[in-house]
């Protein structure tokens, strides 16, 4: 609960650039990754972002669009930079907040660092929403508010005068609440209470789905009524309604971080040992068996050296621009809600400001990105393939020329 406290206080203390707007109903999902400090009894928002768009296949390849933007990865990303930013200060003033060089280091051309977390840090991950592909697929009870058409109520007989006086109440506040705009049935957040919609139907067994598609190579979803129309366990692509990715799901993309680090194949040649996450805590639609399937389980039989087990938390305190939030609110309103395009990406670099960056999510550039600027790199994110090898070499370089001033 403290964790995630300490990410929705971040969160609103950012700029309002990026944010949904809420008089259009604008919804987003929000994840961070807190550090904690043992030894100070302190917890900080190192990374943070917002987002649930990504780039379609033919975006172009070369390392300079940011292809997720969902919330987890972008969080992610930033939290690259911040070990970076974190290196970079390690080299030259050797006060990181972090990083500590082993007590042993087998300093080698390809771990020519040999850094390491220090004992007293450890790292968690927020985020408002469970994440896309198998953590969201779980059987559930869903409420469903039934409305009645026009053609319904024209039909309607005339009361009983016999009929019950609750009987009489019953059907005049059946007939008085809101329609959607579209459909007769529309699920709801469990924010909302069954007494302010009227008629709510429990369905048993319902199977929560995810728009994931599975890969080619995987097994396929069956499709099969209720509880059968899912696989679990296999690798999906991001789901969405335009042009199809090629980016796999956050479920699996934490599952990979669960199992080699969240440091990544580059910065792994600086840091030998992989940095896990210590616990996950999610917001809205959380089923813990799901979370820990998807996150954990399906990696555990893997033969590597070291694996995370992350400790699985669920938090009640909703993410104030929450779709499950924003969809009932535009509900009771009658109006539609919508997705928020911008993607928010934040991390601290030492100072109350941080590194602030809004991108166009389905575009992966900052915004103010059009067709005649792509190419430019002012439009760029710095959270980009190719500003991240930028980074890379910069400090690869500067421990080639401590290593010749050590031999000299």
């Amino acid at each position: 609960e403290s964790i995630a406290d300490v990410c929705l206080e971040k969160f609103d203390a950012l700029p309002k650039k990026g944010k949904p707007d809420a008089t259009k109903t604008e919804w987003t999902v929000y994840a961070a990754i807190v550090m904690c400090d043992e030894e100070k009894k302190e917890k900080k928002v190192v990374s943070l972002g917002t987002g649930n768009k990504c780039s379609g296949k033919n975006c172009n390849l070369d390392g300079s669009v940011v292809q997720d933007c969902h919330a987890e990865i972008i969080a992610h990303r930033s939290f690259k930079r911040f070990l970076y930013d974190q290196l970079l200060k390690h080299l030259s003033q050797n006060n990181s907040l972090i990083f500590t060089t082993q007590s042993d280091p087998s300093s080698t051309s390809l771990n020519p660092l040999s850094l390491k977390i220090k004992d007293n840090i450890t790292f968690h991950l927020y985020t408002s929403h469970a994440p896309c592909g198998d953590s969201c697929i779980f059987a559930e009870d869903t409420m469903i508010v039934e409305v009645p058409s026009k053609k319904q109520k024209r039909s309607r007989p005339e009361s009983n005068p016999e009929e019950s006086e609750s009987n009489q109440q019953q059907n005049q506040t059946l007939t008085d609440i809101p329609k959607p705009p579209k459909s007769k049935k529309m699920k709801l957040s469990s924010l909302v209470e069954p007494d302010q919609i009227g008629d709510v139907i429990l369905i048993k067994d319902n199977l929560q789905r995810t728009g994931a598609k599975c890969l080619q190579n995987e097994p396929q979803d069956p499709r099969d009524s209720g509880p059968t129309w899912h696989v679990t366990g296999v690798l999906r692509m991001k789901p969405g309604r335009g042009s199809p990715s090629h980016c796999l799901s956050c479920s699996d993309k934490i599952a990979k971080w669960n199992a080699l680090g969240l440091q990544g194949a580059l910065l792994s040649h600086f840091i030998p040992v992989p940095i896990f996450l210590s616990s996950i805590i999610i917001g809205d639609l959380f089923s813990y068996p799901a979370i820990f399937r998807a996150l954990v389980e399906r990696i555990s039989n893997l033969n590597l050296l070291t694996t995370a087990r992350p400790k699985i938390a669920h938090v009640q305190k909703q993410f104030v621009f929450s779709k499950n939030k924003i969809e009932a609110q535009a509900f009771l309103n009658q109006q539609k809600s919508i997705a928020c395009g911008a993607s928010i990406n934040w991390s601290f670099d030492g100072t109350n400001s941080g590194v602030h960056e809004v991108l166009i999510g389905s575009m992966g550039k900052k915004q103010g990105a059009n067709a005649r600027s792509w190419n430019s790199v002012k439009i760029r994110s710095s959270l980009s393939k190719i500003e991240f090898y930028g980074k890379w070499k910069e400090i690869l370089g500067r421990v080639e020329i401590g290593e010749k001033k050590t031999l000299e």
